[in-house]
């Protein structure tokens, strides 16, 4: 109980199974021959700019879609969090479920906002940065 190790090996073999259910599904929607023909036309220099943007959306916008989900069922767990967290080191949702039933409401607004908003905007910043160096690299590459 002293390291979150049992807390994210518990984690990490309860979504194995959706995450690669996840991505099989995106597999048969989005098949790789499609993906192929993408990568073949950002050979091409005078296709590359807009073959970047096709291979965005068939191949990366999917992973990444795929990665924010998981992300969003592992961040938002309440039983394994709460059952295997160290004694020391309470999870968010642990003390917002906590702040909820002592009724300390300006600490709950505070801790709901910040415990929302940081990661969606993490994950908003992700994306833009891997979109923004995907088209760079294909575009200069």
């Amino acid at each position: 109980y002293a390291s979150p190790v049992p807390l994210l090996a518990a984690t990490l073999l309860s979504l194995l199974p959706s995450a690669f259910f996840l991505r099989h599904a995106a597999a048969v929607i989005f098949p790789a021959e499609s993906v192929h023909s993408a990568e073949l036309i950002c050979r091409s220099p005078s296709l590359r700019g807009n073959a970047a943007g096709i291979l965005w959306r068939l191949k990366y916008r999917v992973r990444f879609v795929i990665f924010c989900i998981v992300f969003c069922w592992a961040y938002f767990d309440m039983t394994l969090s709460s059952a295997l967290a160290p004694a020391g080191m309470a999870t968010v949702f642990s003390r917002l479920y906590n702040l909820l039933h002592y009724g300390q409401s300006e600490k709950l607004a505070a801790t709901i906002v910040a415990a929302t908003l940081i990661p969606a905007l993490m994950l908003a910043a992700l994306m833009a940065a891997s979109k923004f160096l995907l088209s760079l690299s294909r575009t200069h590459g």
